[in-house]
């Protein structure tokens, strides 16, 4: 398999991390890619588990999952061709924090982990990128911790909506209410009451196992709209590698403004 992906394009390459690697950096480590597909409902490795691979997607989305001790999960992160599920892969001996599923199909190349600390090992270009990834995956979480806490389901709801359709470049995304649901931590009722009252306004068209985004800038607006003062504003974030090339671009909403303060401990 490795062949195959060695002879072809390194540009034809969808993923935006193996995309941005010099030509040496991509030469060395695309023998030991190997092309798979990704399932929904696939768990990729769960909570404390040890990474044995790591996974540049093609297309598809995997979400980053956190877990209760009574089995409640709410999504905290998502990963889709713009960067690596199983990242910690590449640092021996971390254990992973929290739990990756597969929420949209899609392709992916796999590489085991020996293989990919061979090269992060390196400290080139991969060594560099994957610790801005890190660094942006964290961001995510950190991100998706203030909005539970801080942000209606509804807004919640939205918020996804527009990082899904970031990551899978489409407005059409294939997710049930039942996955909304476990995504934004809230029930499926809710989630169902929520999606029923924004197709009612056009901003989405529902169907069977599917979302279609109608209104973008509605969806964003939903999103935005606050209870507290904070003044947010709807922001591409960018990673780009030492020789100036663009990596990946994700949208998301940043806090330009807080009045509110968070309770001391």
């Amino acid at each position: 398999m490795g062949v195959v992906i060695q002879r072809e394009s390194q540009r034809r390459i969808s993923n935006k991390i193996l995309s941005a690697l010099p030509a040496s950096a991509f030469a060395r480590i695309a023998p030991n890619l190997k092309p798979i597909h990704l399932t929904e409902g696939d768990c990729l490795y769960r909570a404390s588990d040890a990474c044995q691979y790591a996974w540049f997607l093609l297309n598809g989305l995997v979400s980053v999952v956190a877990v209760t001790g009574e089995g409640e999960t709410m999504d905290v992160g998502m990963i889709g061709p713009e960067g690596t599920a199983g990242i910690l892969a590449a640092f021996e001996g971390w254990r992973a924090p929290f739990t990756a599923t597969v929420e949209i199909s899609g392709d992916a190349l796999e590489v085991s982990a020996a293989a990919l600390r061979d090269e992060f090992n390196r400290h080139g270009q991969l060594h560099d990128i994957l610790l801005k990834y890190t660094a942006f995956l964290y961001q995510q979480i950190a991100h998706s911790a203030l909005c539970s806490r801080f942000h209606r389901a509804e807004q919640r709801l939205c918020r996804t909506l527009l990082a899904i359709s970031d990551r899978i470049d489409s407005r059409s995304l294939r997710l049930t209410h039942e996955q909304l649901s476990r995504l934004i931590g809230a029930h499926r009722p809710r989630v169902t009451s929520i999606l029923d009252a924004l197709e009612a306004e056009k901003v989405l068209h529902l169907a069977r196992g599917s979302i279609s985004i109608a209104d973008r800038e509605g969806l964003k607006r939903t999103a935005a709209t606050v209870t507290t003062s904070s003044k947010k504003r709807w922001r591409t974030i960018s990673l780009t590698c030492d020789s100036g090339e663009n990596v990946f671009e994700i949208s998301g909403f940043v806090s330009l403004e807080t009045d509110r303060r968070l309770p001391r401990a």
